[in-house]
């Protein structure tokens, strides 16, 4: 971001142009809220410039002592420094990791990264004395940060970091592959690489000449805030611009890294005015934003923020929305029908600066942070009540355990909900999730009881597909001492052996139960799959009765004592069943 704004200000909410748009107040008496984030609970996590992490509780309370407190360790200094981003695990229910980007006292002005523990008998505090150090990346001025940190769909850690600071980016960071700034990096914190405490995904884009492999797009002035569509899993990036375009960059589920945004060449669609060219790549070979928007009428400075996916209000859903840090102007940026996107503007707040990060709640429900005065505010749409009646899946529903396809709509706490099997309601069908074994079609009636607000939505389940994953043993699941059996997955989906392995064959040589868990979308649980392995001991050596090297052809047979196999018989001149004829 740029000039932020340290003052508290009065806040007057007025709507210009259109009327679907408005903020609430939901909780007060911040100091410099930067961030908002949650982990899957009622709760909303603040982060506060100088260091603090606040707990927001669903009545908009702000408990008193912080989730966590890094002041002692965090640079506040300038506009752009402090605490600037934070993420929890994607398994942080079971692991309790979260992550922070904060700009460090320790080396001054430099990013740094790190895992932080929260107390596993506390829900409400972190360990102080938890961090890990992923990333260290040195500032060479106070601006241009970035700061956000977001998972992605696949499980990756995607970091913004702006070009270092100054005007034009006179480091070239931007373009320069050698250097993690202006970047959009991905890592993988689940699995180590030696000597790093983070590993680089095996598709991260390779580039020649020294490149850093944590580099996933190029080409940035300052990501301030990124997001994730939660339905379709696409990345919306707001690059904060120079002195003419703010710019929204996007990038589809499945894309390839290796992106360049084009900064410090262009901003927006244009050459950067002051820039030379030389040694620029030409345009039409840089990925261009999909929305732009200038300066006039005191723009400043792009707030990247969500796709709506609540369950709220149906005229906001699957849109984009965007905020101007100055004039608090709220921009919706939609697709146009012809690959392309289109940006309307939909609500001027009138503060005179300060909205500067938006957050989601466990429902995604939007809400926006005023770092200037100090407040965080819920996003509503009061002229049009409807709630969203959307169904996920298609019409092929896929199946994980049992024999019933699972329909799932989007959910919140305070609406009802009722499913229909063509026009006959479904008794005791109440909740978001509906499962039914039949095929047919259905439809959900969604009411808000608040104002009595409803939508209806239907899918048609033409086919309910059985998914059953092949794990096929490779040979005899019972076998010697000293031999082995391959275990193969054939399927497609996620796994897991219990092993740890996740390598679609494995090779068994010890006795117990091998299990793969598979992992299914669509709202599915896991499935896991068992697999017996035998390994029978070899036989002793057999030991036998009266027996020495001088014998006589008269001497009696001789009993074998030991060694006798169970199940198994012995084989061998003189031998018949369980005796030895040294004759």
């Amino acid at each position: 971001m740029k000039n932020l704004l340290l003052s508290a200000l009065l806040i007057l909410v007025h709507i210009h142009t259109q009327a679907q748009y408005a903020v609430t107040p939901f909780a007060t008496g911040f100091s410099l809220p930067v961030g908002i984030e949650n982990c899957g609970d009622s709760r909303l996590f603040v982060l506060q410039k100088r260091g603090l992490i606040r707990i927001v509780n669903p009545s908009g309370t702000i408990n008193p002592t912080p989730f966590l407190d890094l002041s002692s360790i965090v640079s506040p200094s300038g506009n752009e420094r402090g605490l600037l981003g934070l993420a929890f695990h994607p398994k942080y229910k079971e692991n309790g990791y979260f992550y922070v980007n904060y700009t460090t006292t320790a080396s001054p002005g430099a990013t740094h990264v790190s895992r932080f523990q929260v107390d596993p008998n506390d829900s409400n505090v972190a360990l102080p004395n938890s961090e890990l150090l992923l990333l260290e990346i040195a500032q060479p001025f106070t601006n241009h940060n970035g700061g956000n940190l977001e998972f992605g769909p696949d499980g990756y850690l995607y970091i913004g970091m702006g070009d270092g600071g100054s005007a034009n980016d006179p480091n070239n960071n931007g373009q320069n592959l050698q250097s993690l700034l202006g970047k959009m990096l991905r890592i993988d914190v689940d699995n180590p690489q030696a000597p790093n405490n983070y590993g680089i995904p095996a598709d991260n884009p390779v580039f020649t000449g020294g490149a850093k492999p944590e580099i996933w797009s190029y080409g940035l002035r300052n990501p301030w805030k990124f997001s994730f569509d939660k339905h379709t899993g696409d990345l919306w990036i707001g690059d904060v611009g120079q002195n003419a375009w703010e710019e929204i960059d996007f990038e589809a589920l499945g894309t390839q890294g290796g992106r360049n945004y084009g900064w410090r060449c262009y901003e927006g669609n244009v050459t950067t005015a002051g820039v030379s060219q030389t040694g620029c790549p030409a345009f039409n070979t840089t990925t261009a934003p999909v929305f732009v928007y200038g300066h006039s009428g005191g723009n400043c400075s792009v707030t990247g923020g969500v796709v709506y996916r609540g369950a709220q209000f149906s005229a906001m859903y699957g849109k984009y929305l965007c905020i101007d840090y100055c004039t608090g102007i709220l921009w919706e940026v939609v697709p146009n029908g012809t690959g392309g996107f289109t940006g309307t503007q939909v609500l001027t707040l009138s503060t005179g600066g300060g909205f500067v990060a938006f957050g989601e709640d466990m429902h995604n429900e939007v809400y926006l942070a005023d770092d200037a005065a100090g407040i965080v505010y819920r996003l509503s749409n009061p002229s049009q009540c409807n709630p969203v009646a959307y169904i996920y899946g298609n019409d092929t529903a896929l199946v994980c355990n049992g024999a019933s396809a699972v329909l799932q709509a989007q959910s919140s706490a305070n609406l009802n909900y009722q499913w229909f099997q063509g026009n006959t309601p479904i008794p005791g069908a109440t909740q978001a999730q509906f499962s039914t074994p039949n095929t047919g079609t259905y439809k959900v009636v969604v009411t808000n009881p608040a104002n009595g607000c409803s939508d209806t939505t239907s899918v048609v389940v033409d086919e309910i597909i059985v998914l059953n994953p092949n794990v096929q043993p490779n040979g005899n699941t019972t076998f010697c001492q000293g031999g082995s059996v391959v275990l193969n997955y054939s399927g497609s989906l996620p796994f897991e052996w219990n092993t740890g392995e996740t390598t679609s064959s494995i090779t068994a040589d010890t006795s117990g139960d091998y299990s793969i868990t598979v992992f299914y979308s669509d709202f599915c649980s896991s499935t896991s799959i068992p697999v017996t392995v035998v390994v029978n001991p070899n036989p002793a050596t057999p030991s036998f009765s009266g027996l020495d090297s001088s014998y006589c052809f008269n001497n009696p047979v001789s009993s074998i004592l030991t060694g006798v196999p169970a199940g198994g018989t012995f084989s061998g001149p003189g031998v018949n069943g369980n005796v030895f004829d040294p004759a």
